[in-house]
Protein backbone atom coordinates (compact mmCIF):
# COMPACT_ATOMS: atom_id res chain seq x y z
CA UNK A 1 0.00 0.00 0.00
CA UNK A 2 2.80 2.26 0.73
CA UNK A 3 4.29 1.68 -3.08
CA UNK A 4 1.04 3.24 -4.68
CA UNK A 5 1.23 6.91 -3.06
CA UNK A 6 5.26 6.63 -3.62
CA UNK A 7 4.34 5.57 -7.49
CA UNK A 8 1.63 8.28 -7.89
CA UNK A 9 4.05 11.17 -6.47
CA UNK A 10 6.89 9.72 -8.93
CA UNK A 11 4.22 10.05 -12.18
CA UNK A 12 2.80 13.41 -10.64
CA UNK A 13 6.39 14.56 -10.54
CA UNK A 14 7.46 13.37 -13.89
CA UNK A 15 4.35 15.39 -15.64
CA UNK A 16 5.23 18.49 -13.70
CA UNK A 17 8.50 18.65 -15.61
CA UNK A 18 7.87 17.70 -18.62
CA UNK A 19 5.33 20.55 -18.49
CA UNK A 20 8.04 23.22 -16.64
CA UNK A 21 10.35 22.05 -19.65
CA UNK A 22 7.92 22.74 -22.29
CA UNK A 23 6.72 25.81 -21.21
CA UNK A 24 10.68 27.31 -20.36
CA UNK A 25 9.52 30.58 -22.46
CA UNK A 26 5.77 31.75 -21.83
CA UNK A 27 4.79 32.89 -25.76
CA UNK A 28 5.60 29.00 -26.57
CA UNK A 29 2.54 27.25 -26.04
CA UNK A 30 1.20 24.79 -28.29
CA UNK A 31 -1.73 27.41 -29.50
CA UNK A 32 1.09 29.52 -30.51
CA UNK A 33 3.11 26.78 -32.37
CA UNK A 34 -0.36 25.45 -33.88
CA UNK A 35 -1.04 28.97 -35.48
CA UNK A 36 2.95 29.32 -36.85
CA UNK A 37 2.27 25.94 -38.11
CA UNK A 38 -1.16 26.41 -39.36
CA UNK A 39 0.02 29.46 -41.36
CA UNK A 40 3.30 28.14 -43.00
CA UNK A 41 1.47 25.53 -43.88
CA UNK A 42 -1.21 26.68 -45.41
CA UNK A 43 1.05 28.75 -47.51
CA UNK A 44 2.69 25.94 -48.98
CA UNK A 45 -0.42 24.19 -49.47
CA UNK A 46 -2.09 27.13 -51.28
CA UNK A 47 1.11 27.59 -53.93
CA UNK A 48 0.47 23.66 -54.35
CA UNK A 49 -3.21 24.26 -55.50
CA UNK A 50 -2.70 27.99 -57.21
CA UNK A 51 -4.55 29.59 -54.30
CA UNK A 52 -2.34 32.38 -55.10
CA UNK A 53 -4.73 35.16 -53.04
CA UNK A 54 -4.06 33.26 -49.97
CA UNK A 55 -0.85 33.26 -50.46
CA UNK A 56 -0.26 36.71 -50.08
CA UNK A 57 -2.66 37.34 -47.62
CA UNK A 58 -0.22 34.82 -45.92
CA UNK A 59 3.17 36.63 -46.68
CA UNK A 60 4.75 39.12 -44.03
CA UNK A 61 4.32 42.64 -45.06
CA UNK A 62 8.14 42.75 -45.76
CA UNK A 63 7.95 40.21 -48.22
CA UNK A 64 4.71 41.75 -49.99
CA UNK A 65 6.59 45.18 -49.92
CA UNK A 66 9.81 43.16 -51.48
CA UNK A 67 8.03 41.73 -54.07
CA UNK A 68 6.17 44.34 -55.10
CA UNK A 69 9.26 46.89 -55.21
CA UNK A 70 11.33 44.56 -57.28
CA UNK A 71 8.89 43.39 -60.11
CA UNK A 72 7.94 47.75 -60.29
CA UNK A 73 12.05 48.35 -60.58
CA UNK A 74 12.20 45.12 -63.23
CA UNK A 75 9.44 46.42 -65.00
CA UNK A 76 10.65 49.74 -65.35
CA UNK A 77 14.10 48.14 -66.36
CA UNK A 78 12.28 46.58 -69.44
CA UNK A 79 10.17 49.77 -70.24
CA UNK A 80 7.13 48.33 -68.52
CA UNK A 81 4.77 51.53 -67.51
CA UNK A 82 3.09 50.57 -64.02
CA UNK A 83 2.75 51.56 -60.54
CA UNK A 84 3.68 49.96 -57.23
CA UNK A 85 -0.14 50.12 -56.19
CA UNK A 86 -0.95 48.34 -59.39
CA UNK A 87 1.11 45.69 -59.03
CA UNK A 88 0.08 45.45 -55.25
CA UNK A 89 -3.82 45.54 -56.30
CA UNK A 90 -2.87 42.58 -59.08
CA UNK A 91 -1.62 40.01 -56.29
CA UNK A 92 -4.59 41.54 -53.88
CA UNK A 93 -7.23 40.23 -56.76
CA UNK A 94 -5.15 37.28 -58.14
CA UNK A 95 -4.82 38.90 -61.24
CA UNK A 96 -1.77 38.20 -64.27
CA UNK A 97 1.05 39.73 -62.64
CA UNK A 98 0.38 37.86 -59.24
CA UNK A 99 -1.06 34.32 -61.32
CA UNK A 100 2.34 34.38 -63.88
CA UNK A 101 4.73 35.19 -60.72
CA UNK A 102 3.20 32.09 -58.60
CA UNK A 103 3.19 29.23 -61.47
CA UNK A 104 6.65 30.71 -62.31
CA UNK A 105 7.55 29.53 -58.75
CA UNK A 106 6.20 26.67 -58.94
CA UNK A 107 7.76 25.83 -62.01
CA UNK A 108 11.13 26.15 -60.00
CA UNK A 109 9.72 24.71 -56.58
CA UNK A 110 7.48 21.57 -55.84
CA UNK A 111 5.79 22.62 -53.12
CA UNK A 112 5.30 18.60 -52.29
CA UNK A 113 9.13 18.88 -50.97
CA UNK A 114 8.14 20.52 -48.25
CA UNK A 115 4.72 19.32 -47.36
CA UNK A 116 4.99 15.81 -47.88
CA UNK A 117 9.00 14.90 -48.18
CA UNK A 118 10.23 16.91 -45.52
CA UNK A 119 9.78 17.15 -41.67
CA UNK A 120 9.14 19.97 -39.49
CA UNK A 121 10.10 21.56 -36.20
CA UNK A 122 9.59 24.46 -34.21
CA UNK A 123 12.38 27.10 -33.76
CA UNK A 124 12.54 30.04 -31.89
CA UNK A 125 9.32 31.11 -30.64
CA UNK A 126 8.77 34.71 -29.72
CA UNK A 127 5.59 36.83 -29.34
CA UNK A 128 6.16 38.15 -33.07
CA UNK A 129 8.71 36.23 -34.73
CA UNK A 130 9.07 32.55 -34.82
CA UNK A 131 11.30 30.11 -36.88
CA UNK A 132 10.41 26.62 -38.29
CA UNK A 133 13.19 24.80 -38.88
CA UNK A 134 11.88 22.02 -42.36
CA UNK A 135 14.55 19.15 -43.15
CA UNK A 136 14.44 17.62 -46.95
CA UNK A 137 14.47 14.09 -46.53
CA UNK A 138 17.75 14.05 -48.77
CA UNK A 139 19.48 16.69 -46.56
CA UNK A 140 21.49 17.05 -43.47
CA UNK A 141 20.44 20.67 -42.64
CA UNK A 142 17.11 22.03 -41.82
CA UNK A 143 15.84 25.23 -44.03
CA UNK A 144 14.98 28.05 -41.34
CA UNK A 145 11.82 29.30 -42.34
CA UNK A 146 11.29 33.40 -40.58
CA UNK A 147 7.62 33.92 -39.74
CA UNK A 148 6.13 36.88 -38.31
CA UNK A 149 3.19 38.08 -36.43
CA UNK A 150 1.51 40.91 -37.77
CA UNK A 151 -1.97 41.97 -37.22
CA UNK A 152 -2.74 39.01 -35.39
CA UNK A 153 -1.41 36.30 -37.91
CA UNK A 154 1.32 34.40 -38.26
CA UNK A 155 2.79 35.25 -42.03
CA UNK A 156 5.94 33.82 -44.25
CA UNK A 157 8.56 35.70 -44.04
CA UNK A 158 9.70 34.70 -48.13
CA UNK A 159 11.93 37.59 -48.64
CA UNK A 160 13.30 37.54 -45.07
CA UNK A 161 14.30 33.90 -45.25
CA UNK A 162 16.03 33.57 -48.80
CA UNK A 163 15.47 36.12 -51.96
CA UNK A 164 18.39 36.80 -53.75
CA UNK A 165 17.52 39.68 -56.75
CA UNK A 166 18.12 37.39 -59.26
CA UNK A 167 14.61 35.73 -58.15
CA UNK A 168 12.16 37.90 -59.14
CA UNK A 169 14.12 38.53 -62.74
CA UNK A 170 14.43 34.68 -63.27
CA UNK A 171 10.51 34.79 -63.23
CA UNK A 172 9.63 38.04 -65.31
CA UNK A 173 10.08 36.65 -67.76
CA UNK A 174 6.74 34.72 -67.47
CA UNK A 175 5.18 37.97 -66.92
CA UNK A 176 3.41 38.84 -69.77
CA UNK A 177 1.83 42.53 -69.07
Amino acid sequence: MNKLPAIFLLILLSCSSAVTSYNRYPEQTSGTIDAILYSAELFFISINEGEFKTVWELLSDKSRNKITEEIYEVSRDRGVDIEKEDIRRNFQQNGLIARNFWNAARAKFDPDMVLEESKWDIGHVKSNSAEILITYKKSDMPSKVKMYKEEGVWRVGLVETFWPRRYIESFFSFLRM
